[in-house]
């Protein structure tokens, strides 16, 4: 069930190389700048950059910063983060789109009747209201859900907004509180 953790072996030379490499490169830049032109700095330059990045690739598959979810979120947030988008609204929008996803499930699993262009905010409503009778305290959270929490909703899905720090805890909370609830129901109906 539990793995134990095992360190990536990175040679030490490796790291040593890395080190002089960069070193030079920073020397070269540092004292070397305005003679760039010249061939002889030129060709350290190419000799240099290419074995940083063969060493720095190596370190990264080694320490496996380039497989599994974290990298591939790092890179979505690297590629939109000049969109605007960053961290915040990537959490944001997973929250919210399970929120989405979970009550579309619970739609279609009771069989509930919603016309296709009804938007998510009604179909969360008709769902609410389907199960008022099984769960008064549900029924209660969506009389409390803040408009706030709807606007947002709406500028971080539609808009890509990226929530501050205080939004994305709303968020957070909002979408925790009610998937809860969501998940006592699912298991109750399902049992009957």
């Amino acid at each position: 069930m539990f793995s134990i953790f095992t360190p990536p072996e990175i040679s030490v030379s490796g790291i040593e190389n890395l080190s002089l490499y960069i070193g030079t490169l920073l020397t070269l830049f540092t004292y070397a700048s305005e003679k760039l032109s010249d061939e002889h700095y030129r060709e350290k330059l190419y000799e240099v950059v290419p074995k940083i990045k063969e060493l720095v690739e190596g370190i990264a598959v080694s320490v496996g910063a380039t497989s599994g979810t974290l990298p591939k979120l790092g890179r979505l947030v690297s590629l939109t983060s000049a969109w605007g988008f960053g961290e915040n609204w990537i959490v944001a929008i997973a929250y919210l789109q399970a929120l989405e996803v979970v009550i579309n499930k619970l739609v279609k699993e009771l069989n509930v009747e919603v016309p296709k262009e009804t938007g998510f905010k009604d179909r969360f409503k008709t769902i609410i209201e389907k199960l008022r009778d099984k769960a008064v305290e549900l029924a209660k959270l969506e009389e409390q859900f803040p408009q706030v929490f709807w606007d947002l909703r709406h500028k971080v899905v539609h808009a890509g907004y990226e929530p501050n720090k205080d939004e994305l805890d709303t968020i957070v909370s909002w979408t925790l509180q009610i998937l809860k609830k969501l998940e006592i129901l699912k298991t109750s109906s399902s049992s009957n």
